[in-house]
């Protein structure tokens, strides 16, 4: 089945409408299977409907958490998940995610409390990696980058990429005595493939831990801590480097609906293989959380390194052509609770301000009232009170200068930009008062015990009701598989197949007239990997350009082929809608609602 990350939003829509349906098949059939005396065919149901429910990857909805070190992102994804410790925090200003860590709702298979998922890079994927590393540690030490005109800021980017590509190699084969930055800046001629060679050599020899196996490795923990534990030695030591990501299969109410929540490397990390990662799953990505310290959410350093900067880099192409206009992003304020309460008062309160001096000055003679009386919870009370006046008058402020700031430049409902002002420790500290969610599973506690009662009543039209289901979703799943490829290959395989030479000789078009510059100007475009502006010449993306034809004439077909998956995943949602009325109306026709 195609991954839904391709789907436009109608279309998931309708996938997740589906899929809900047959969870909800799922558990009013495991309800009823229980105690209605049914008969082998329609117990076939059951694993039938969990074959379908078993692609939860086709539903998928993934969210990435961006953000820097310390700005509260591992503890806002452990409040989301309610699952305090899942994902590991730090207070020491060093980041804890060096790899894209997914959490996913638990599978049937997973049996226990937590399963772990590791995938490596295969030994094709480790050889490509180190060359680019081994060509970002090198770069600035290349004869011709003397000659190139850079400025100082490209001097800085290059030296940085460099110290952090030496950092990664070091990490790696820092147990090799032979590693040395001269020897990895050695310029002779054959230098960078002998090198290369070394290095991939030594990569080959790693141990990777017990479990691995062809490039996936396997564990399942019992707590938050041992799963911290089990996952830490990825994004440490000489794994990380060659680790793609890291999934967590866990119980937990919001992962429920389908959604995919992603741990992303902090964003100040210059490291090419990070980068790289991040940008790559972006482009995956249906939500943008951008997670931000509330007290500096909207300073001019923030705003530019939050968004606009960072996902430019994360996405250049894509912020190119259209500047994030398609980017659903959301900022999200942490720590909202530490707020200073006499700096807030002057911000905040008098005339023409948020607070009135009447209203702050009430609170505050009730904080000093309970002092007096040597009421100690009254005190505490009221001054929590008082500082929830301040923290939601500071919220407000942050929330309209934030939208003020980039709902002109993003693509967001009625002009509104999305903006979430959080506390993860009271979070932690009220969430643990708050009652269970209700489900259909709590319905399908009370139907068992109602059921019970009528042991004795015949159930064959709910048999027969179940039997059609049955029936009808192998070949419903099978037909809309069909006609999804049939519509895919006609539109879209065609197409590449008959256009593939013209883009070709599209993209050889635009490098013949580069190669025509001059060669510092030819070279400086090389340093910066096709992306670069001069003083005699405008900025140019390379990259962009030679794929220009093929990008514009995909776009008509791509459409055609939404289209098209709209129209049938409309027609299988409306024909599991039909069954599960029928089993409705069964059920009903037999007194247990």
């Amino acid at each position: 089945m195609p991954d839904c990350k391709f789907y436009s939003p109608e279309v998931r829509e309708s996938i997740q409408t589906g899929f809900e349906i047959a969870r909800i098949a799922e558990e009013a059939t495991e309800a009823l299977g229980s105690t209605l005396p049914l008969d082998d065919s329609a117990k076939r149901i059951l694993g039938q409907i969990k074959d379908v429910r078993s692609l939860q990857g086709i539903e998928a909805r993934h969210v990435a958490i961006l953000g820097d070190s310390g700005e509260g992102k591992s503890s806002l994804i452990n409040s989301l998940l309610h699952y305090p410790g899942i994902a590991q925090t730090g207070d020491i200003g060093s980041a804890c995610t060096s790899v894209v860590t997914e959490y996913r709702q638990k599978r049937p298979e997973d049996t226990a409390p937590i399963t772990i998922e590791a995938e490596y890079l295969s030994s094709t994927g480790i050889e490509e990696h180190i060359s680019e590393l081994l060509w970002s540690y090198r770069q600035l030490y290349l004869p011709i980058l003397e000659s190139a005109s850079l400025s100082p800021k490209d001097y800085t980017r290059i030296q940085r990429e460099s110290e952090q590509a030496w950092s990664a190699l070091q990490t790696a084969f820092g147990d090799r005595r032979q590693l040395s930055k001269s020897y990895l800046q050695n310029q002779d001629e054959g230098a960078y493939e002998s090198i290369k060679t070394q290095l991939c050599k030594w990569a080959d020899e790693i141990q990777w831990p017990a479990g691995a196996d062809s490039g996936v490795w396997k564990s399942t923990a019992s707590t938050a801590d041992e799963c911290c534990d089990k996952t830490r030695i990825f994004m440490q030591d000489r794994y990380w480097p060659f680790t793609k990501i890291i999934r967590v299969y866990i119980d937990s109410q919001v992962l429920k609906t389908g959604m995919i929540l992603a741990d992303l490397p902090g964003l100040q990390d210059t490291n090419l293989a990070r980068v790289r990662a991040t940008q790559k799953y972006l482009l995956q990505c249906d939500n943008i959380f951008i997670v931000s310290k509330i007290a500096r959410a909207i300073t001019n350093q923030s705003v530019k390194s939050s968004l606009y900067h960072v996902l430019s880099r994360h996405m250049p192409m894509e912020w190119e052509q259209s500047g994030g206009k398609h980017l659903r992003v959301a900022v999200v304020c942490t720590m909202s609770e530490d707020i200073n309460l006499n700096t807030a008062r002057t911000e905040f309160c008098g005339p023409g301000k948020r607070l009135s001096n009447d209203e702050v000055s009430q609170l505050e003679g009730e904080v000093a009232s309970a002092k007096i009386a040597g009421d100690r919870p009254r005190k505490k009370e009221a001054k929590e009170r008082l500082k929830f006046v301040f923290v939601k008058a500071r919220n407000a402020h942050v929330k309209e200068g934030l939208q003020r700031a980039y709902s002109s430049e993003l693509d967001v409902p009625q002009g509104q930009l999305n903006v979430f002002c959080v506390s993860n420790t009271t979070y932690e500290k009220y969430s643990r008062k708050a009652g269970r969610l209700n489900s259909l599973i709590l319905w399908a506690s009370s139907l068992h015990s109602h059921v019970a009662i009528q042991a004795d009543q015949s159930y064959e039209p709910i048999e027969q009701a179940l039997l059609r289901i049955a029936f009808n979703l192998p070949s419903r799943v099978s037909e809309m598989g069909k006609k999804f490829l049939e519509c895919f290959q006609e539109q879209l395989t065609s197409f590449l197949d008959q256009r593939g030479l013209n883009w070709e000789s599209a993209a050889k078009s635009k490098a013949a007239v580069w190669e025509r510059w001059h060669w510092t100007q030819y070279n400086a475009w090389c340093v910066h990997f096709g992306l670069h502006a001069t003083a005699n010449l405008d900025r140019v993306d390379w990259n962009a350009e030679i794929i220009w034809k093929m990008r514009l004439e995909l776009e008509y077909p791509w459409e055609l082929v939404i289209d098209e998956i709209f129209v049938i995943f409309a027609s299988l949602r409306d024909d599991w809608i039909d069954d599960l009325r029928s089993l409705t109306d069964s059920i009903k026709g037999n007194d247990v609602t």
